[in-house]
């Protein structure tokens, strides 16, 4: 056993595999902890509420139906943080393509806030990734990209596994995930 009680390196292969994922996902685990942390203090937002609101600044015209889908939130739930969202003037419903359902729109304070948070969790990642090569930052990058390609088989399993990107930026750079999906 090492000094941090994994196995020894001459255990099988098979067994070095299975523990160098439990310890990649941990890792990758973390860093996302660490980017909720960040967005969260950005506005003093509940978790839900973040998401919500950055999934219908990169969705507009989504209905709660929908933004409940993507957040993974019961419909009363996402009911509840949509109405937290408008009361801080973060949102707004207007009428939707039938009178069952609205359609949800960021307004300008919400894109602003939505903004701050994805400035914030960019903010603290870098602090992090300071620590690396700028070499070692692409070699990162393109480790991530080429183990997310491709992993959402359609449109709805991308917009869920999107949920807190900064679509503006991914879109352009092209995303590794859903690619066409999207």
């Amino acid at each position: 056993m090492s000094a941090i009680g994994l196995p020894d390196r001459k255990r099988t292969v098979c067994f070095n595999h299975m523990t160098e994922a439990y310890i990649i996902s941990n890792l990758l685990s973390a860093a996302a902890n660490l980017a909720d942390e960040c967005m969260l203090d950005a506005a003093g937002l509940a978790s839900p509420d973040t998401r919500v609101l950055l999934s219908i600044k990169a969705h507009p015209s989504a209905t709660i139906r929908q933004i409940s889908e993507i957040v993974g939130l019961s419909h009363s739930g996402a009911v509840r943080a949509v109405d937290r969202l408008q009361t801080r003037s973060f949102v707004e419903r207007r009428e939707g393509a039938d009178r069952r359902n609205v359609s949800l729109h960021v307004t300008e304070l919400g894109r602003e806030t939505a903004n701050a948070f994805l400035d914030q969790r960019t903010g603290a990642i870098q602090r992090q990734l300071e620590k690396l090569t700028a070499e070692e930052q692409q070699e990162l990058a393109a480790l991530l990209a080429r183990m997310l390609q491709g992993v959402a088989t359609d449109r709805p399993q991308a917009w869920r596994l999107c949920r807190d990107c900064d679509h503006d930026r991914c879109e352009r750079s092209g995303c590794p995930i859903g690619g066409a999906t999207l």
